[in-house]
């Protein structure tokens, strides 16, 4: 059974809405994969801004954001701009969410002076997430990189914006303490093709461990 928008969010609803979104948000991310899911997006999405709108900022949580997130940098260009023309997604996810996203990662040239340590794990939920941080000669906790994460879509710009000719390593676990408290994986083989490309169009040097 369908309902109207304004059913779904309005005022006389407010007490029965939030579960129905988060449950419906809860079990299409269960299924999570590599694709843009757009209807998960836009729930995500639209949920996070009628928390705003409606002055409930405190149900606001790192979980919804992560799924707009994650969703959002797998759409493709046209998936993108049904999400900006249905939801503000730059004020959700640049202001709402903010508090509840990883901070951005440091691309400055300087930052990569030891190379660059590519990270890839599945959380509980299956989504599989990557971080890339700088080298450096000591252990990295789970904790710092799980911070750092960022979707399949989000990697790939990141990967545009390392230093060309630097060396990079993935899931490197001698580098992690403790690396038994993430699930470290590879994602589809399709995938690490087109992250060794991109990596090979910025000259970086694959550092095998």
């Amino acid at each position: 059974m369908q309902m109207r928008g304004n059913q779904l969010w309005g005022r006389s609803q407010k007490s029965n809405w939030r579960p129905v979104v988060l449950a419906a948000i809860a079990i299409l991310a269960s299924a999570a994969s590599a694709e843009c899911r757009l209807p998960l997006a836009l729930a995500a999405g639209q949920y996070l801004n009628q928390l705003e709108r409606y002055h409930l900022q405190k149900y606001q949580n790192n979980s919804v954001c992560e799924v707009l997130s994650y969703e959002y940098w797998n759409c493709d260009s046209k998936q993108k701009v049904v999400l900006e023309k249905t939801i503000p997604v730059k004020e959700v996810l640049g202001n709402y969410c903010m508090p509840h996203l990883p901070p951005p990662v440091s691309f400055e040239p300087g930052a990569f002076t030891k190379g660059a340590e590519l990270f890839s794990w599945r959380d509980d939920h299956g989504y599989l997430w990557f971080s890339i941080m700088p080298g450096t000669n000591r252990e990295k906790t789970t904790q710092e990189i799980s911070a750092a994460k960022v979707s399949e879509g989000f990697l790939k710009k990141q990967l545009t914006q390392l230093p060309e000719g630097i060396t990079l390593s993935w899931n490197s676990l001698s580098a992690v303490h403790e690396p038994k408290e993430l699930e470290f994986a590879l994602p589809p083989k399709s995938l690490v093709t087109e992250i060794k490309r991109l990596a090979a169009a910025r000259k970086l040097q694959w550092n095998a461990d």
